[in-house]
Order: C-alpha cells, then structure tokens, then sequence
C-alpha cells in the first residue's frame, strides 16, 4: 500500500469522526450504510418500547378494574372474589416488571394470563364458573373495559413474540 493512499475504512465504518481520526477514509456509501443501520436500529427500539408500554398499560387496566371490583362486592363471592384478587395483583406486578425491563418470558406469561382471564369471563357468561355467572357486560362499563385491555394484551404480546422472531432471523 502507498503511503499517500488512503484506506478504506473498515474497523470504524460505524463511526466517521473515529474514521478521520485514524487518518481512513470514509466514503458516503459507507456513511450511508451506517446511518441507514443506526436509523433501523433506532426504529426497533421504538417499535419494543411502545409494545412494552401497550402490554404494561393494558395489564395494569385490567389489574385495576379487578381490585375496584374486588372492593365493591366482589370479595364476597366464594372463589371468584379471592381470583379477583389475585388477578389484580399479579397483572399489577406484572406490569411495573414489564414496564421496566423485566425480561421476554414476563410477556409471555402475560398473554397466558390474559387468555385465561378472557376464558374465564367467556365461562361466567356461559356456563359458570365456580357457581358463579354472569349475563351481557355486566357489571358495566368494567367488563367492556377489562375485556377490552386483556384483548389488547394478547394483541401485543403477539406483536411481542413477532417483533423478536424478526430480529432473531
């Protein structure tokens, strides 16, 4: 190599002032290039933070409307009113541990989650659950709303588990 010819870059393409530092050439092609990485990179780190806000949100609507229905009448039911319970707690964890960064499996428990609390509204209306039924979206508006965010969950949480799959291959 001639001492007065530059080289190409390759160790630095990323990085065009590390480039210049070296004394490399860096072409616009490669500028190019980097810049059009950083910017697909930059997107997917939007695309995982929103889906990770969307899940938290939704589960955190659907814990809360189970603790409100808990405190006003629920508790009293055999069964059903301790799962209410539970259900408010753990999908309230769920989503402060989603919301900062728990890791994936935490989603994926939380499409699990949200499944069966939608099977569980769908047998209350049908055929009982634990004794226990339930007619059209009563109590209103926070049946709506509960199935509503649970729906949301799973919608996400698919999203989720795609969005990874796309990274991975």
């Amino acid at each position: 190599m001639n001492c007065c010819q530059p080289r190409v870059v390759d160790n630095v393409r990323d990085n065009p002032v590390a480039a210049r530092a070296e004394g490399l050439r860096y072409t616009e092609a490669q500028h190019a290039v980097a810049l059009k990485e950083q910017t697909r990179a930059m997107r997917s780190t939007v695309i995982v933070v929103a889906i990770r806000l969307a899940i938290s949100a939704s589960l955190a609507v659907s814990g809360v409307i189970h603790a409100y229905l808990y405190l006003t009448g629920y508790r009293d039911i055999p069964t059903i009113g301790p799962a209410f319970l539970v259900q408010a707690i753990v999908f309230c964890v769920l989503a402060l541990l989603i919301l900062v960064g728990g890791p994936d499996w935490l989603r994926w428990v939380a499409g699990v989650l949200s499944v069966g609390a939608l099977v569980a509204f769908a047998l209350s209306r049908t055929v009982g659950l634990f004794g226990f039924a339930e007619r059209g979206w009563n109590p209103s508006p926070q049946a709506a709303i509960s199935v509503i965010a649970e729906v949301v969950t799973v919608v996400f949480v698919a999203a989720s588990i795609q969005s990874s799959r796309t990274k991975t291959h």
